[in-house]
């Protein structure tokens, strides 16, 4: 049977074996060292201040209310049954307990952001590859009404300004004219080959780009250098 009343100074080293009945009230002072084996029944009042070290293995039930402060070095073995109410500052145990605590601690102080309503309805598309037209296309350069055959390779080798600036030939050569931002066709005619095999067919016809618009459009964007003069019908803009 246990004293009644605890010592005032624990003693240097504590007993090889626990008393089968704590004490009524626990001292004031934890011993310097923990028991080898814990009590087979905890106190009703946990310690005002815990040990320095934990006991090697915990107590088979916890006690009723747990100590102000957690131990400075957690457990190895953590509770078989976890306390009722959690501790304000929790330690990080060794290895976790078997079971949750009956009041675990409380979430965040609020939540994260919620996610956008509906995602977006279609993803943008990328831009396509901004490239002059290979094909060769008829311009009235002069004003006078003579339309003449011409490529990007003239356009770019001088007065490029100014060749960009006639009606139909920046949408052609975007590249060289600086003009990948507008998404439009050309309105000059195209020398199309007449087999649609290539450009170095012998037998060439002029086409617009509303004739590529008309039918067959997908077949006729194919066709070497119409997509890239006829970028808003072709769809590479």
């Amino acid at each position: 049977v246990p004293s009644k009343l605890p010592s005032f100074t624990p003693s240097d080293v504590p007993s090889k074996l626990p008393s089968f009945m704590p004490s009524d009230l626990p001292s004031k002072n934890p011993s310097d060292m923990p028991s080898d084996m814990p009590s087979f029944m905890p106190s009703d009042m946990p310690s005002m201040t815990p040990s320095d070290s934990p006991s090697l293995t915990p107590s088979k039930v916890p006690s009723d209310a747990p100590s102000g402060a957690p131990s400075v070095t957690p457990s190895v073995t953590p509770s078989k049954v976890p306390s009722d109410v959690p501790t304000g500052d929790p330690t990080f145990s060794i290895k976790p307990s078997p079971a949750p605590s009956a009041a675990p601690s409380g979430p965040t102080v609020g939540p994260t952001k919620p996610p956008t309503k509906a995602p977006t309805k279609a993803p943008v598309a990328t831009p396509a590859t901004c490239e002059d037209s290979v094909i060769r296309f008829k311009v009235d350069y002069n004003g006078d009404g003579q339309y003449k055959p011409q490529s990007c390779i003239w356009v770019a080798r001088k007065e490029t300004a100014t060749r960009c600036a006639v009606d139909g030939v920046s949408e052609i050569c975007a590249d060289t004219c600086e003009a990948c931002a507008t998404c439009a066709d050309s309105t000059l005619k195209l020398k199309i080959p007449k087999d649609a095999v290539s450009l170095f067919s012998v037998s060439l016809i002029a086409r617009s780009c509303t004739w590529v618009a008309n039918k067959n459009t997908i077949q006729r964007c194919g066709y070497e250098g119409v997509a890239e003069a006829c970028r808003s019908t072709c769809g590479t803009c």
